[in-house]
């Protein structure tokens, strides 16, 4: 046993037993960043291709919404005009109306009664 320590202790020994030490964890470590790098390729690519895909989504999205917002004011553009229609249509409802009930006694004659029963639904006429 005291040839063994003997050996340990000499300066000699103790550094070469010290650098392959040393040699050893520095490959050990340049080993490990090494597959952290292959690692961190690897992440990068698959970032990437997450990133490429949620930018086509992004832009698929993009597209629906122009288009639904194009329908949208054509929509909106078509009930304005209905609107407009259906106000005039009543409008010009309420002129011949107020004709009608304007109009003298002398004009007013009999009227088949098909035409007196859609005269009263229509106008609420007496």
């Amino acid at each position: 046993m005291s040839f063994i320590l003997r050996l340990l202790l000499d300066p000699r020994i103790l550094c070469a037993i010290l650098a392959a030490g040393g040699l050893a964890l520095g490959w050990w470590h340049y080993t490990g960043l090494k597959s952290d790098l292959v690692e961190a390729r690897r992440e990068l690519v698959d970032a990437k291709a997450a990133m490429q895909a949620a930018v086509a989504i992004a832009e698929n999205n993009a597209e629906q919404l122009a288009r639904a917002e194009a329908q949208q004011r054509a929509v909106l553009t078509a009930m304005e005009e209905a609107y407009e229609a259906l106000a005039a249509a009543a409008d010009a409802a309420r002129d011949a109306e107020a004709g009608v009930h304007a109009a003298p006694e002398a004009d007013d004659g009999p009227v088949a009664p098909l035409l007196e029963q859609l005269r009263q639904n229509r106008f609420g006429g007496q």
